[in-house]
């Protein structure tokens, strides 16, 4: 019998749009108090989300008008949302955050047209709100605030074209645009707006080697698009190394190096590596959710390892940490469970995991393939209908 296996993914990280280079007088004003703001980023990069967002929130007693800090929580804010993708705080406090940043930006030039550091990080809040309506599969949405940060960055490279991290938002930008349905690319070639997958690459490798705040971004991302695009796995796996190495206590680059390993087919490095990340207990995490999501994958690793009951074992520990509507709202979970204890001849157990999957949200037509299952079951284990 074949056995299909579901597989829903984690949230993938979606790079953020950051600071400038000194490269000339005119984008000077972007690095006031960098000290401070370099804390931010550093607290950000080892997960230590709290910290960072009282440092923030100082900067903006400091500075209310200024729309630099309120990016910078944007900033924060965002990788809380991506270590917790369903949950509904995060989105509602990123979302409230990112629309603050953008209305205090929109301010600032209203008052001075010519404020270069409001213009920037105005650009950056869009990019962030783009990605945020990716995610959630927004796609209209996205292309708008998307095509609003890859305006203002254009221009700012227009005028000087060694501002390095610039590159990272519009690559970001053409990269997805060219990656955007099928549908809305047809709509936005008609319009003059599309991406340019190759460009877009380029661009972002040249954040990637000759940006300054922006190379953490930018490596991300090209780690990501590499394992979920251009199944440049070595690549994938290269990046993902560096950045575990050099932020331990981040989980996120951490389950992206066990993803990179499980897409590559070396499910033992995968299962090492998230291992690993489980036993270390300096590993921060923004929610029980995002640790119940590393078991997850764990278990969806020995699974494909064909090694059934280590993987219901860690679909059991995510089972019982998760709160809120996690496993509701990811039914592959359950069924993924079902399949692992099918396949270990428990069949009275594997029923219970797929009765489970009807309680969930139906993605990707669980329900129908459940009750396929339970129906499957039920014959083998002698119950009938």
């Amino acid at each position: 019998m074949n056995i299909r296996v579901y597989y829903a993914g984690l949230p993938v990280i979606i790079c953020t749009l950051l600071l400038l280079p000194h490269q000339s007088p005119a984008h000077e004003s972007i690095y006031s108090d960098e000290a401070s703001y370099e804390a931010v980023l550093s607290y950000v990069y080892n997960y230590d989300l709290v910290a960072a967002e009282k440092l923030v929130d100082s900067l903006i007693v400091e500075s209310p008008a200024d729309a630099k800090p309120y990016f910078f929580k944007t900033l924060v804010r965002w990788w809380y949302f991506i270590g917790d993708f369903n949950s509904k705080p995060f989105r509602t406090s990123f979302i409230q955050t990112a629309e603050k940043a953008i209305e205090v930006g929109e301010s600032q030039l209203e008052a001075r047209d010519d404020n270069t550091e409001a213009l920037f990080f105005l650009g950056a809040s869009y990019g962030y709100l783009a990605r945020y309506y990716v995610l959630i599969g927004s796609w209209l949405d996205a292309y708008s605030s998307g095509k609003k940060a890859k305006r203002i960055f254009s221009d700012m490279i227009m005028r000087n074209d060694t501002l390095y991290d610039a590159y990272l938002g519009v690559g970001i930008y053409n990269y997805y645009a060219d990656k955007l349905p099928t549908l809305l690319r047809f709509f936005s070639t008609i319009l003059g707006l599309g991406g340019d997958r190759q460009l877009g690459l380029a661009q972002l490798r040249l954040a990637a080697d000759s940006g300054v705040y922006s190379r953490v971004e930018a490596l991300s991302m090209l780690g990501y698009i590499d394992v979920q695009y251009e199944q440049n796995f070595n690549e994938a796996i290269r990046i993902f190394s560096k950045l575990s190495d050099r932020y331990r206590t981040n989980p996120v680059f951490r389950i992206f190096l066990g993803n990179s390993y499980r897409e590559s087919g070396n499910y033992g490095e995968a299962i090492s590596t998230l291992t690993k990340s489980l036993d270390d207990g300096s590993v921060k995490y923004a929610s029980v959710n995002q640790l119940a999501g590393m078991h997850a994958e764990l278990a969806f690793c020995y699974m494909l390892a064909k090694e059934y009951a280590p993987a219901v074992l860690q679909y059991k520990i995510c089972d019982s940490l998760a709160v809120g509507d996690y496993v509701k709202e990811s039914p592959w979970i359950y069924y993924n469970a079902g399949l692992c204890e099918e396949r270990e001849h428990n069949y009275a157990e594997a029923e219970v995991y797929y009765r489970k999957v009807l309680d969930c949200r139906d993605y990707f037509d669980y329900h129908s393939n459940a009750r396929k299952s339970i129906d499957r079951v039920r014959s083998k284990h002698g119950t009938g209908h």
